[in-house]
């Protein structure tokens, strides 16, 4: 849909104003009935990014597209000194695919790519 119009919508009274096609802003925010925040749609440093949160609006699930078209899906948590850290990352870069998944308790990371599968296991 392209541009404004007074006209009503199907079944909107002609009372109502007509909804807008475009709606224009630097962030949205979808809070839960309970006024959390749960979703939001923001730019931060020139990256386009879709946040999910948890009941206590704790970041769990970033979307994100890089400038350059770089594209990266992450699960999150926060780590004990309050600081957030990734378990499961996807990112596409100029084509490649890789998956990360890191363990949150042992600190074992695995990397598939199309060059391969990489385990480490770090020492306790």
């Amino acid at each position: 849909m392209s541009g404004y119009s007074d006209q009503p919508l199907p079944n909107q009274s002609p009372q109502e104003p007509a909804a807008q096609d475009v709606v224009v802003a630097n962030k949205f925010i979808l809070i839960d009935t309970g006024g959390k925040q749960r979703i939001s749609l923001f730019i931060d440093e020139g990256n386009a990014m879709l946040a999910f949160y948890d009941k206590d609006e704790t970041p769990r699930f970033l979307i994100a597209v890089q400038p350059d078209g770089s594209a990266s899906m992450s699960a999150i948590y926060r780590t004990d000194d309050d600081k957030y850290d990734d378990c499961f990352r996807l990112v596409i870069s100029n084509g490649e695919p890789e998956m990360i998944m890191r363990d949150a308790i042992f600190k074992n990371t695995s990397v598939v790519s199309p060059r391969g599968f990489f385990a480490s296991e770090e020492a306790q």
